[in-house]
């Protein structure tokens, strides 16, 4: 059986970019798991970061 978090992680991050780089910071619940993913002008999703981890950082 599979159960939600029962809070949603930290997440830190800039709110805009000079050089399309970025970096991402997360710390999420002990035996949690999270699949940390970018979107670009309503294109496809793509997976960054540490996917699958409980903490982080995913750059681009």
């Amino acid at each position: 059986m599979t159960f939600p978090p029962t809070d949603a992680p930290a997440i830190s991050g800039p709110g805009s970019s000079s050089n399309g780089f970025y970096t991402i910071n997360w710390s999420g619940m002990a035996g949690a798991t999270y699949k940390m993913q970018e979107q670009t002008n309503g294109g496809a999703r793509t997976g960054i970061g540490n996917e699958g981890s409980p903490d982080g950082t995913g750059s681009d």
